[in-house]
């Protein structure tokens, strides 16, 4: 996987957004797989830290079922991070008034496609 400036610049303006709005939510009509976090700590961390946000999604892992594959709520920014076929990623984060800070990463080509998750979730060898 691959950084992607273009993705990087997509996935700030929507953190600005929603840092905005103090409202974490997915962006409409997206050509992008995306994976939300948010901080919410007291006092404010200066910055977000990167590996506790991969950390989070990727811990999903120990509820997904490899034997069966397919999407859940429960797994899919899991899915998403490993997803094989998605080879370029862009990440922003922004702050909002009351100090949270909101983390978006987006990745192209999206994953987490019905009936392709044998194929690009695979186990760590």
């Amino acid at each position: 996987m691959v950084l992607s400036h273009k993705i990087n610049l997509w996935a700030q303006a929507w953190a600005e957004n929603i840092a905005a709005r103090d409202m974490m939510y997915h962006r409409p009509n997206n050509p992008y797989g995306e994976n939300l976090y948010v901080f919410v700590s007291s006092p404010a961390a200066k910055r977000p830290k990167p590996k506790a946000v991969v950390s989070a999604w990727y811990n999903e892992i120990k509820y997904y079922n490899f034997r069966k594959g397919g999407f859940s709520g429960a797994t899919g920014h899991f899915t998403q991070v490993v997803w094989k076929a998605s080879i370029k990623l862009g990440c922003g984060w922004a702050r909002s008034r009351r100090d949270n800070i909101y983390v978006v990463c987006n990745y192209s080509p999206p994953g987490n496609y019905r009936k392709k998750f044998k194929k690009n979730v695979l186990r760590a060898k």
